[in-house]
């Protein structure tokens, strides 16, 4: 995973592209909280993730999005399969 800033680089970044640092992305909202089975198109806030992250998933046991998009900083866009979810089975995972 490459790991992305909002603005600008913090000193001594080499020491973190060494292997030894793991980051884990944080949900920080998602909206809307609830999806239906005619597809849902939900934005999420996501911090750590960048427009070049790659294995993106949300998933609620399984994968929830047909498609997925992250669109700038921290924000990714999701066209949910067909299926019913709540805020309450997300969980965001990062390959």
């Amino acid at each position: 995973m490459k790991l992305f800033y909002e603005v600008g680089l913090v000193g001594g970044n080499g020491l973190l592209n060494d292997g030894s640092f793991i980051m884990t992305p944080q949900l920080i909202n998602i909206s809307p909280p609830v999806g239906t089975v005619g597809q849902t198109l939900v934005t999420a806030t996501i911090h750590g993730v960048g427009t070049e992250t790659t294995g993106l998933q949300l998933s609620g046991g399984s994968d929830l999005c047909e498609e997925i998009e992250v669109v700038s900083y921290a924000t990714v866009e999701c066209l949910t399969k067909r299926q019913d979810f709540g805020i309450d089975l997300l969980n965001l995972g990062v390959v």
